[in-house]
């Protein structure tokens, strides 16, 4: 950590303080007239500061402003007549001045980093993961914070989490509240609802509207890319599992596709310039979204060079973006070779999901599926549900926090 100096006040202004350029602590102050006290919301927009704003004395961790530092503000209408001053939280600077360690440097063309929690994996990996950090208990998950912290990491880290000992009591009594409602209430989070309900029951039925919803094979896959903005987690909590087959299957798309860049990086190119249309076309709706299935540099993402994966082959419509016999074959050719890593048999997770089972993932990063089964052997019911992603960081951010403290 790059920890900040008290210094005696500066006779002349600077344009750095600690190594921070005085515009960008100007733009972040955190003084009441810049952030409102109770809703801790900005006062002042980027756009109001003026050139007297990127330089500024120094005492300490206090920070002066010559007059005229912004235009406006939203309370203040005299904020831009005078001197500003601010004594910033030596915390606040140790935290952002590692962003500027390296001196001047232009921002733009930026290659984003790989988040050190995150921990890309094949099945190998995450089976002895699993085996140091066992599942955990359904007990523990209710009563205990650092049980619930574990299962926030894990979905960070993996992506992929299981709970066991879930109550399977409602399978018999659709009345009783969904488990998976007690355990997204605890989590702090909320549902996210859809077409398919708040919760959807996964089973074998006649005229299915969702080949999930039958017993054939379900290949690797992510949920409601025809949606503008999908679900970032999905639980399936395991009611039933007596027949014979079905086994659940997961893949961590980030390593499939770090794989496919290093190994056939054209192949790779040509699935960040070629989009592949997602669409769902029955039971009174129609939606439609076109995706890349690599993209790169998302400043926001936790994956390898800021990469995200877009990969749904059953829910795939025609594609509309996809118009010479140039791009088709191309198309085809990396969608093989991306198959083919996704086919080694020691990239896919398998595990048979047995009642009482939960398992919790990132649906906009592990693939997830299900092995056909035979519906006459037995029965086979899971419930489902769906959280966004943001929900599950927030509380894993605020809960890291408290019990550090």
């Amino acid at each position: 950590m790059h920890r900040i100096t008290p210094f005696r006040a500066l006779q002349q202004t600077r344009r750095r303080v600690h190594g921070i350029p005085a515009g960008w602590l100007r733009d972040a102050c955190q003084c009441p007239q810049c952030v409102h006290p109770s809703t801790r919301q900005k006062l002042i927009s980027t756009g109001s500061l003026t050139a007297a704003a990127h330089a500024a004395r120094v005492e300490g961790c206090k920070v002066e402003w010559g007059p005229g530092s912004v235009s406006h503000s939203a309370v203040a209408a005299d904020l831009s007549k005078d001197k500003h001053s601010h004594e910033f939280d030596v915390r606040f600077l140790d935290k952002y001045k590692g962003l500027f360690a390296s001196g001047e440097r232009s921002s733009e063309g930026t290659q984003v980093k790989q988040n050190s929690s995150h921990k890309l994996w094949r099945a190998s990996d995450f089976a002895a993961h699993r085996s140091k950090h066992s599942d955990i208990d359904y007990n523990q998950l209710l009563t205990s914070d650092t049980a619930l912290l574990s299962l926030l990491q894990q979905l960070q880290s993996h992506g992929l989490a299981f709970v066991r000992n879930v109550p399977v009591t409602e399978a018999d009594d659709s009345k009783q509240e969904p488990q998976l409602e007690k355990i997204i209430s605890r989590m702090g989070c909320v549902v996210r609802d859809s077409f398919y309900g708040r919760t959807w029951n996964v089973k074998s039925i006649q005229q299915a509207k969702n080949i999930a919803y039958t017993s054939l094979d379900l290949g690797l896959h992510m949920d409601l890319l025809y949606f503008d903005s999908p679900p970032g987690i999905q639980f399936l909590h395991s009611l039933k599992n007596s027949v014979t087959g079905g086994e659940s299957i997961f893949l961590d798309s980030y390593k499939a596709a770090q794989m496919l860049k290093a190994e056939s990086p054209h192949h790779y190119k040509t699935l960040t310039r070629l989009p592949v249309t997602f669409h769902y076309d029955n039971d009174g709706h129609l939606m439609k979204q076109h995706r890349y299935t690599v993209t790169e540099n998302d400043i926001n993402s936790d994956a390898p060079d800021g990469m995200r994966v877009f990969y749904s082959p059953p829910f795939q419509g025609p594609l509309e973006h996809v118009r010479t016999d140039k791009d088709m074959a191309a198309l085809v050719d990396a969608m093989r070779a991306f198959e083919d890593i996704l086919r080694r048999a020691d990239m896919t997770f398998e595990i048979r999901m047995e009642a009482g089972m939960l398992v919790v993932f990132h649906n906009l990063r592990v693939l997830h599926g299900r092995k056909e089964f035979d519906a006459a052997s037995g029965e086979r019911h899971f419930k489902g549900a769906y959280i966004d992603y943001d929900v599950m960081k927030d509380r894993l951010s605020v809960l890291s926090r408290d019990l550090k403290r």
